[in-house]
């Protein structure tokens, strides 16, 4: 038995090792060349692209549904409606208001309160104490913890003091910007000291417990950036700093930018509804409509803005939401699958598919010079009756036929160019499914390789199929004619047959795969 497998293997590998060696090489240059283009942030569009594609084609689920209901915050929102009732549309907000809407917002007992509204002092409030920061301090000393947004950096650095000043409250800063790609958010810094991942962190902490938090999230992201408020000449520097990576103590240099996908069902608006909550006008001040519990965290902010919209893979959504879309997204720990299986499925694929598009170019190869056969018969035949293949047959008719088999050869060249397209639709939609499984593998570098794999076997194989048809006949012929030379002459072995066939393979593709492995895997 064991010798059987053996026997198949060897025959095997003399009849197809040439071809293996040839794809396998192509799907490895290919993968690592992708490999080495995303590690190095040069295919940022096409990762936002395909994840705008791969999310978009979920839909936007229902509340039932949601499989981030679990991780959902409480939301506060001052709608345009609010806006203009309770604060009369003035700009900034109006800080009595505010207040009254945080002591609302404190008698429901959160314990994560992030505000994605600038609370700094107004021009009329900078040379007296103010209410709303005894409010904060209060509210930090009875155990709530609060992430304030950082008010835009101005050049007198008014506010620099009063930044130092809540920090010493026990208040948190988070910085207020989302980031997106190709004109939509489908990515989240979890390394970056933004409101979502600065209220989960606080969420994660021993004493509060609940949910998981961030991935990879370093240990004083929650307390970065008044770490660096304590030495900023700047608010400028200030918010430059709130843009960077945490880095551990004592790092001379920051950490990459570490990113994770957003959720398609974190962000779909419908799932919002269950935890949202508007404010309104009720005795005279400003509260929270309803009296049901909204939970451990709550996020406060206001979708009155029209300015304030962020395009997602489920449509436009408002600043506030897409901060507590971060946040779920973040709790329910979408990752990525490792770089390590993602270049071994793509060469396992990129071979199975080299031999698939082989087969297809070959096969088309061997339709074209069969068409070409008949159609240089028919234009030099003479006689109106003449031969092919051994039968007699009109010209006419050889002349249609020959036309047919024209058209019929283009019809297999579109089924050809179809395979990729079809395998394409399927990489996206099974990308689509792992990304509803909370698992994101970008199907952009599988697709383009597949496509470049296509193309550089249109010509290779259809030579290759003509050479080889030749190379067996004659083998053929010779071993009938003289089996005793023919058994004394070893075929040469699959890696110099590679090189004889296809030497680009060996004196281009393999230093390049090792050149692109290199870059893909050396350490940032």
């Amino acid at each position: 038995m064991i010798v059987r497998v053996r026997r198949f293997l060897a025959e095997g590998w003399n009849e197809h090792g040439t071809h293996l060696l040839h794809h396998f090489i192509a799907a490895v240059m290919l993968a690592s060349m992708m490999q080495a283009l995303e590690t190095r942030h040069l295919l940022e569009w096409l990762d936002g692209a395909m994840l705008r594609v791969s999310a978009g084609a979920s839909g936007s689920g229902s509340p039932e549904s949601d499989p981030g209901k679990r991780y959902r915050p409480g939301i506060v929102d001052i709608t345009p409606d609010a806006f203009s009732a309770v604060f009369q549309e003035r700009r900034p907000l109006d800080r009595d208001r505010l207040h009254e809407l945080l002591e609302a917002i404190s008698r429901r007992h959160p314990e994560i309160l992030a505000v994605d509204i600038d609370v700094s002092p107004a021009i009329y409030e900078r040379d007296a104490p103010r209410a709303l920061d005894q409010l904060l301090k209060r509210l930090v000393q009875s155990g709530m913890q609060i992430a304030l947004v950082l008010p835009d950096p101005s050049d007198a650095n008014v506010n620099l003091e009063w930044i130092r000043a809540r920090c010493a409250d026990g208040v948190h800063f988070a910085s207020p910007l989302i980031t997106e790609r190709m004109g939509a958010v489908t990515r989240i810094d979890i390394n970056t000291p933004s409101l979502a991942a600065i209220a989960l962190q606080l969420a994660s902490r021993p004493r509060i417990a609940p949910t998981a938090g961030p991935a990879h999230a370093s240990p004083n992201l929650a307390d970065q950036i008044c770490e660096a408020a304590e030495h900023a000449q700047s608010e400028h520097a200030l918010a430059d700093t709130a843009r960077l990576p945490a880095s551990e103590p004592g790092e001379s240099k920051p950490e990459p930018r570490e990113t994770v996908p957003l959720h398609p069902a974190a962000v779909a608006m419908r799932n919002f509804i269950p935890t949202t909550s508007d404010v309104v006008l009720a005795d005279g001040h400003a509260g929270v409509a309803g009296t049901a519990a909204l939970g451990p965290v709550v996020f406060v902010g206001g979708s009155y803005d029209v300015g304030d919209n962020f395009e997602s893979a489920q449509g436009p959504v408002q600043g506030l939401y897409m901060h507590a879309a971060s946040y779920t997204s973040l709790a329910m720990i979408t990752s990525e699958v490792h770089r390590l299986g993602v270049l071994a499925g793509d060469i396992v694929l990129g071979v199975i598919l080299g031999f698939l598009f082989g087969k297809a170019w070959e096969s088309y190869g061997d339709r074209t010079r069969t068409v070409q056969g008949h159609w240089q018969q028919v234009m030099t035949a003479k006689d109106p009756m003449f031969g092919i293949n051994g039968k007699r047959k009109s010209l006419c008719r050889a002349r249609t036929d020959a036309v047919f088999g024209l058209l019929a050869n283009r019809i297999w060249l579109v089924a050809t160019w179809v395979i990729p397209c079809a395998l394409a639709a399927a990489a996206v939609y099974f990308a689509h499914w792992f990304l509803r499984e909370g698992w994101w593998i970008n199907p952009g570098p599988i697709i383009l390789g597949m496509f470049l794999h296509a193309m550089s076997l249109r010509h290779t194989a259809a030579k290759g199929n003509e050479k080889h048809g030749h190379g067996h006949e004659h083998g053929a012929r010779e071993h009938a004619l003289e089996p005793h030379l023919s058994n004394q002459k070893r075929e040469p072995g699959a890696f110099k047959e590679l090189l004889i066939e296809h030497p680009g393979s060996v004196i281009a593709q393999l230093p390049l795969a090792a050149i692109f492995l290199a870059i893909a895997f050396w350490p940032r």
